[in-house]
């Protein structure tokens, strides 16, 4: 990376020769392309491949590029302005997927939203971004009562495109045009829209092909929610090796993850740690999965713990790679990768590794000084994959998309989340700032406290939160036992508690608290396949 002059406070040259280093990820990409580009050059090379498949129903690319073109000719129709925004409301399947690429290719963006949001959910999107168009089905929008003000399109009806009125406006787009707008989870307040660029779309897409997909056309199953930038992977990386999309939907006996897991026809999947915690649930002998064509398993939006690796490891045989790959919405899908290595990742969390092809990674304190080992500090985030920043929230972009210190007249951002460098070299993610505690004046982190948990044999995974009273603050952690016996036996609930409270007393300082304990089967989830915090059932005491 071309270093600038470093704060004079860096004064350790050890430190900042590991982040040079460990910041060496230049690599070329089709930097000049928008994604479509990609996209048309697998049409061109394999036009009968199979791009996606819905149900019983098969779609080649040619046929995928042909719907592409239909959309794109009823978006031109619409004689939109370039960088208008245009929200897709459609089932996850062909249709969508055609609808993603041609507002790509249009020289608008797309505003992905899932049919399973809630109404109201789905009418704040409409209002808050202001769509010139919405795409939508018509067994879709019956659901809704959108305003006459908004232009709204039916893609399952052929009346829909115009013959008149098209405007060539593709060769106008640039590479640092706005691909998609992606609502953020609202953790911190209320969802931003965050915008991502056609060249940082491009970066992380061709990155994971070369990572995941190792030159081989590869099967992706689509099973996260679409308004989830996670899926951008099951997504668009097939899209750009000659793979294929499966479309799952789930039904009432099986989730969408689970139907895949059980096909058995994707190379390569990528979800949640908590939905992978179900698959991992879901085992009914120890050798159910040791003849999965699965490859590789992606995991990424929440941390990663390797007593759940080992367990997944074992139920595929150790026959699977699994990749931690952390990245906010802000920094476009993923921007660093870690592969589980089964002999040297025994307890606690997966680190978060190295970052991805023309990302750059720091490690930083209060006075964005860089944190050597073994210490906490907040993770920073630049390079290619950086968002543009939120729309129309110019007080939060200068507070998160801060000048590179380190990159003269690029940006970094402040992710929110805290980190540290293991004995390895490793960065390891600690969680959000907000999930810490404070006791005596110092800090635990709550990740800490759930990897000791971990640590006994009769958990399966856990989550603590913080329950906030008039008087006092407790600590609710939630524990998936590994048996059903302690849902039910409450004197070996009770043994299980002394014994879990035995393990915390070793954390320095000890944690003078209350503590609540509240074993729970499964962790309840949101649309995103992450811990639903405000569906947990909450004991007060």
């Amino acid at each position: 990376m071309k270093q600038q002059e470093l704060p004079q406070s860096l004064s350790s040259e050890s430190i900042i020769n590991d982040i040079r280093d460990y910041n060496d990820t230049f690599n070329i990409f089709p930097d000049h392309c928008i994604f479509p580009d990609l996209f048309y050059q697998q049409v061109r090379a394999v036009p009968q491949n199979i791009a996606i498949i819905e149900k019983d129903r098969r779609y080649t690319y040619l046929e995928l590029d042909d719907e592409v073109n239909r959309l794109l000719e009823i978006i031109y129709g619409h004689q939109l302005r370039k960088g208008s925004a245009i929200i897709i409301l459609l089932e996850p399947g062909f249709q969508l997927l055609a609808a993603m690429l041609a507002v790509l290719k249009s020289g608008c963006y797309y505003v992905p939203v899932d049919v399973k949001t809630s109404v109201t959910h789905v009418h704040y999107m409409v209002a808050d971004s202001n769509p010139s168009l919405i795409l939508t089905s018509n067994s879709v929008y019956i659901k809704y009562s959108f305003s006459r003000r908004v232009s709204v399109c039916l893609v399952d009806d052929v009346s829909s495109t115009k013959e008149n009125g098209a405007v060539e406006i593709e060769d106008q787009i640039n590479v640092e045009d706005t691909a998609y707008v992606m609502y953020t989870s609202g953790t911190s307040g209320r969802p931003k829209r965050v915008a991502i660029s056609q060249q940082s779309l491009v970066n992380y897409c061709f990155w994971a092909k070369n990572q995941y997909c190792n030159g081989i056309a590869s099967t992706f199953p689509l099973i996260t929610s679409v308004s989830f930038d996670l899926t951008i992977t099951s997504l668009f990386v097939p899209l750009i090796s000659g793979g294929t999309i499966i479309v799952y939907t789930g039904n009432e006996e099986e989730t969408p993850v689970l139907q895949a897991i059980k096909d058995n026809k994707a190379d390569i999947i990528k979800l949640t740690p908590s939905q992978l915690l179900s698959v991992a649930n879901s085992a009914i002998v120890r050798d159910q999965y040791f003849n999965s064509n699965l490859k590789a398993i992606i995991v990424g939006g929440e941390d990663l713990s390797a007593k759940l690796c080992h367990e997944i490891s074992r139920l595929f045989g150790r026959n699977i790679k699994i990749y931690n790959e952390y990245g906010p919405t802000e920094a476009t899908v993923g921007c660093m990768i870690y592969e589980f290595d089964i002999e040297h990742n025994i307890t606690g969390l997966i680190p978060v590794g190295k970052p991805i092809s023309n990302s750059r990674i720091y490690l930083l304190d209060d006075a964005l000084n860089l944190i050597g080992k073994d210490k906490v500090g907040e993770i920073y985030i630049a390079g290619k994959g950086l968002a543009k920043g939120y729309i129309d929230n110019p007080k939060m972009n200068s507070e998160r998309f801060v000048p590179d210190i380190f990159v003269k007249g690029e940006r970094m951002y402040k992710s929110g989340d805290l980190g540290r460098w293991n004995k390895r070299g490793e960065l390891e993610c600690l969680g959000r700032l907000e999930r810490q505690l404070i006791v005596d004046g110092c800090t635990i982190m709550l990740a800490e406290i759930e990897n000791v948990i971990e640590t006994h044999d009769a958990v399966i995974s856990s989550f603590v939160s913080i329950q906030k009273t008039s008087d006092n603050n407790i600590l609710d952690i939630y524990v998936i036992p590994n048996e059903s016996g302690y849902l039910v036996n409450q004197d070996k609930t009770n043994l299980l508690k002394k014994e879990l409270l035995l393990l915390l007393n070793n954390l320095q300082p000890n944690i003078y608290m209350k503590i609540n304990f509240i074993f729970i089967k499964n962790f309840p989830l949101n649309l995103n396949g992450k811990i639903a915090v405000d569906k947990l059932p909450i004991e007060h005491v």
